[in-house]
């Protein structure tokens, strides 16, 4: 008799274990490791950060767990099973949840999310619930609770062997190992500028070309910001988000998925010859960008881009923010919205450099210092490439730059005005504007109405060259980001904004974009634009389809 009870005593202790682990492995661990695997290039963080922090909340959750149901199968048996239970129908229900409902997840863009927009995946998710309780108590009922807790022992055990292997292999294969740049841009240097030249990249993220023209012509004054610059109201750009676009910015260099884009975005920073040449005419390189950053072999060629300190600001909210991502997706659809997370608010976690703090991207933070910070000098030329949100989701701000619940797309842009004038004015006080290179840009357009969030072909293209004075002129030439790598050396060579590119109002050509989904980076699909930029009608696919290479 006694060893019967000692065989059931080991039965249920190691039942307890396996409950817990698994549970805790699976939403604690595995959840948020595997969102890192596929998604590496969106987190600013590598592997080395984040394992060891999660394996410990794992670790910690997991003796935790057995605890809680140690004491209730000593003082309340009927609470124990209850939740032996509980974390069976939770383990197989957010397995299913998260890796079997989850094509039409709406964008952790950061902007508000319209839940009422889901009903089929709320259905869904609801029935795939109600399945599995109404499954668990038939169970029960059926070999009762004892049985059911020894047969899920089994099942919980094996899924989670599974799922080991499989975070193993994706990370293989991802190669979510291997540690990330160790490189943060930092505010070094924002304002210091040459009393000689001055090349200058103000570029706002998805600020619409058409959307623009639209401002400027409701708002004359908006006109009076940008005199002495030309606006290319047709400019092309050439891919649908940032990632790939602002590398192609400074380089000219097209990614059509054929290598890693680390090895790229290296190749960028280290080989571009349009840097290559503003560092042979003695210019200081900053560049301000949050994430697409140069890897620790080339990055002291930047004046503001420092190391990397290990580690992050807020190790509670790091764990917060993870678990509620893996949440955003593991969760039931009525849970994923108290999941949501901002991604912009997620990278101010990064520890900052010793030097300096780190650059954000924010636009009211990005004002506020426009405001508030003293010019220095240099003797050697400068190049600033700045690249804030702009016009970029979400939507909370109004024309004074200020947070509003009226915000819509409309008032971001006419935030943007409101900041690019105020940089602007900046430069005019210190008495560096007449003699520098300006231009006002964006990584890719933005159309309120294209719910696939991909037709992003027309960014705004404002320039101005050095020592030019006129009224904010409006050109319809046919441009593309095709051809900037030529105009920078024209403008670097004193040509007007006016002259830089061949192209003239009235030519016709064929301008290239490539085309692909938000996180869905392959395949890219190539377009060919033989109209106007926003002409839908004349941008019609070559066939070309770009899937990466491994």
């Amino acid at each position: 008799m006694s060893d019967q009870v000692n065989t059931a005593k080991k039965e249920e202790r190691s039942a307890r274990w396996i409950y817990a682990a698994a549970i805790t492995f699976m939403l604690l661990f595995y959840a948020p490791l595997e969102l890192f695997f596929n998604n590496m290039d969106e987190f600013w963080y590598d592997i080395t950060l984040l394992l060891p922090v999660m394996f410990m909340v794992f670790l910690v959750s997991c003796l935790a767990g057995n605890f809680i149901l140690l004491f209730f199968e000593r003082h309340n048996e009927r609470i124990y099973h209850f939740l032996m239970a509980a974390c069976a129908l939770v383990y197989v229900g957010a397995y299913i949840q998260g890796n079997f409902l989850v094509k039409n997840l709406p964008a952790l863009d950061g902007s508000p999310i319209d839940w009422s927009a889901y009903p089929y995946e709320r259905l869904k998710s609801a029935v795939l619930w109600i399945a599995l309780t109404a499954a668990v108590c038939v169970l029960i009922k059926l070999f009762g609770i004892r049985k059911f807790i020894n047969g899920g022992k089994i099942l919980l055990a094996g899924m989670t062997c599974m799922l080991l292997i499989t975070l193993v292999t994706v990370g293989v294969t991802n190669h979510g190992f291997a540690r990330k740049y160790n490189s943060v841009a930092s505010v070094k240097n924002l304002y210091e500028f040459s009393e000689n030249q001055n090349f200058i990249i103000l570029l706002l993220d998805a600020a619409d070309g058409e959307t623009f023209n639209e401002r400027l012509e409701a708002n004359p004054e908006y006109q009076d910001v940008f005199d002495d610059f030309t606006f290319y109201r047709d400019a092309m750009g050439v891919y649908s988000f940032t990632k790939h676009s602002i590398p192609f910015i400074l380089s000219g260099d097209w990614y059509e998925n054929d290598e890693p884009f680390e090895a790229y975005l290296t190749k960028v920073y280290g080989g571009s010859d349009f840097l290559a040449s503003l560092e042979e005419q003695n210019y200081k390189l900053g560049i301000y960008e949050e994430e697409l950053m140069p890897d620790s072999e080339i990055y002291d060629r930047f004046d503001n881009v420092l190391p990397y300190q290990y580690g992050t600001s807020n190790y509670f909210a790091f764990i917060r923010w993870n678990i509620q991502m893996a949440g955003f997706r593991y969760a039931p659809y009525e849970l994923k919205r108290i999941c949501f997370v901002n991604p912009d608010a997620f990278k101010n976690l990064k520890n900052a450099p010793e030097e300096a703090a780190c650059y954000t991207a924010d636009d009211r933070e990005f004002y506020r210092m426009v405001q508030e910070s003293a010019i220095s000098y240099t003797e050697s030329n400068v190049f600033k490439f700045m690249h804030i949100h702009g016009a970029h989701l979400p939507w909370e701000l109004n024309a004074d730059v200020e947070i509003s619940g009226d915000a819509t797309y409309e008032t971001e842009m006419d935030a943007c005005v409101t900041i690019t004038k105020a940089y602007l004015e900046k430069l005019k006080e210190a008495g560096i504007y007449d003699d520098s290179v300006i231009i006002v840009m964006a990584d890719h357009g933005y159309k309120v109405d294209d719910k696939e969030g991909k037709w992003r072909q027309n960014p705004i293209l404002l320039v101005k060259g050095a020592g030019e004075k006129h009224d904010l002129e409006i050109s319809d030439a046919p441009v593309s980001f095709v051809d900037l790598q030529e105009a920078y050396s024209r403008l670097m060579e004193g040509v007007t904004g006016t002259d830089i590119f061949d192209y003239k109002e009235g030519d016709s050509r064929e301008r290239r974009f490539l085309l692909y989904e938000y996180n869905v980076e392959s395949p890219m699909y190539e377009y060919i634009q033989s109209g106007k930029v926003g002409d839908r009608d004349t941008l019609l696919p070559t066939g070309q389809v770009y899937e990466l290479k491994k």
